[in-house]
């Protein structure tokens, strides 16, 4: 199930949808079947679940770009724009990894981000200095809480052996992100 995302215009973000079950048995037993995929050269077909996480990861990855890349023209603090810059490159990477995954798998991911992240993309462009630091660095803090709940959530959901290796591979960058934003808005 797609999560919604909901909250303060500033905190509206989130980096991933989660579309766990909400049974209460074993989970291995509940646990769909991988597809392997890793070997596969022609197109695979990916389950409505691995579609949806895709194009969540991919919007939210757009937006954290969009975003910070405001921040590295804007922020007032060195800390805020180093943070922003490796932001820009880590997402970008993941980004381009996405499409490759997503093609291979004939998903159609999102080309722009939904109106609501760009309003959140907005209001964080009309503050200044101090406050926009501290507020793109907040939005920053609750948009990685959230990936860390929303990835390890979809390990147990994602059927697709390649993307589950992908956010396998992408969950202790997200975790360390998490912590060198909530480090640097302490800091502030």
């Amino acid at each position: 199930m797609k999560k919604n995302f909901s909250g303060v215009a500033l905190l509206l973000m989130a980096l991933v949808a989660c579309h766990g079950s909400s049974g209460s048995g074993d989970a291995a037993a509940e646990a769909p079947a991988k597809q392997d995929s890793s070997n596969i050269t022609g197109p695979v077909s990916a389950s409505r679940g691995d579609q949806d996480f895709m194009s969540a990861v991919a919007e939210a990855g757009m937006t954290e770009i969009q975003a910070s890349r405001t921040a590295e023209q804007m922020a007032s603090h060195p800390r805020v724009k180093d943070f922003a810059t490796m932001m820009v490159q880590d997402h970008g990477h993941w980004g381009d990894e996405l499409k490759a995954l997503a093609q291979a798998r004939n998903v159609s991911l999102p080309a722009a981000i939904s109106s609501s992240h760009q309003a959140a993309v907005n209001a964080l462009q009309k503050l200044h200095e101090g406050a926009f630091d501290r507020h793109y660095m907040a939005m920053m803090v609750h948009d990685h809480e959230g990936a860390v709940k929303d990835f390890e959530t979809a390990e147990k959901t994602v059927r697709d052996t390649a993307l589950l290796r992908f956010l396998k591979e992408k969950l202790p960058m997200i975790k360390m992100h998490l912590d060198s934003a909530m480090a640097i808005g302490k800091a502030l």
